[in-house]
């Protein structure tokens, strides 16, 4: 960290107040922090022209400046810098950013794999479009849509599995909505802000979500009444309902999700067996 010496910062520091355009430019220096060679140069320039007039004196007064006692002043050299204090720009981005990155594991295969891989691209090379054209028009046709028919049927039990856990949540939704409406009523208002951090303490509970969708099983059941009891005590009845209301909406949210993850990959399968086979 570059410095200079107490006296000539004290000296170049009135200087700089006085308008000393060499003062200023030191006290500049110093801020945007300077190299020590910089900050040198810039020194030596204002002693250059800030150097006193030597004064000839008359010899009674050199005399007895002789013989007076001479103080000596002991000077320390600190590191002294008006830098201003850095900012940790980094740990703020970090807190401000948290929780908006994906990070994805990336999964690595074995040589063999890759052989496979290797192999498997080669022959794709060479079995295109063109190759294909050498077949009937009529009876690719039929097979593109055999193809496509057979991959969709694979999804059958995905797709029923999704509706599913989306009517067994609607049952417990409402089962759940009419326990808490049938609560004794509080004095606590519909307030967004307490609805919201509502929703946040509910969803955030890892051991009540687990349990929502099991609303038949006893324990489970039990788990979520308690948690929604809790929930009405702090938040109040209408708040607590308002919340199971965008966990209704968010039920339905999930079940379009998943449909469309089916529905994008069955598109980018008949997409690249049409583009194969017409």
């Amino acid at each position: 960290m570059p410095f200079i010496p107490n006296a000539k910062y004290r000296e170049i520091y009135k200087s700089s107040k006085d308008g000393n355009e060499k003062a200023l430019a030191i006290m500049q220096a110093l801020r945007n922090g300077a190299s020590q060679d910089d900050l040198d140069g810039l020194v030596n320039k204002y002693y250059e022209i800030n150097i006193p007039e030597l004064v000839p004196q008359p010899v009674e007064e050199q005399l007895a400046e002789k013989e007076a006692p001479q103080e000596v002043e002991t000077i320390v050299e600190e590191n002294i810098t008006e830098v201003p204090e850095e900012i940790d720009i980094n740990s703020i981005l970090d807190k401000e950013t948290e929780g908006l990155f994906d990070e994805n594991e990336v999964e690595g295969i074995d040589f063999n794999k890759f052989i496979e891989n290797k192999a498997k691209n080669s022959l794709r090379s060479k079995k295109n479009s063109d190759y294909f054209k050498s077949f009937n028009p009529q009876d690719r046709t039929n097979y593109i849509n055999s193809k496509i028919g057979n991959y969709k049927t694979k999804f059958n039990n995905n797709l029923s599995d999704i509706e599913r856990k989306y009517n067994d949540m609607v049952i417990s939704l409402d089962a759940y909505s009419k326990d808490v409406a049938l609560m004794l009523d509080d004095n606590i208002d519909l307030d967004m802000n307490k609805t919201a951090s509502c929703y946040d303490d509910l969803v955030n509970d890892k051991d009540t979500m687990h349990s929502f969708g099991r609303f038949w099983d006893e324990n489970d059941s039990q788990i979520v009444n308690n948690k929604l009891s809790s929930l009405k005590d702090v938040y109040g009845k209408q708040n607590v309902l308002a919340a199971l209301n965008t966990l209704k909406s968010d039920n339905e949210a999930y079940r379009d999700f998943s449909n469309n993850q089916i529905d994008q990959e069955i598109s980018r399968y008949s997409k690249s067996v049409s583009d194969l086979l017409k």
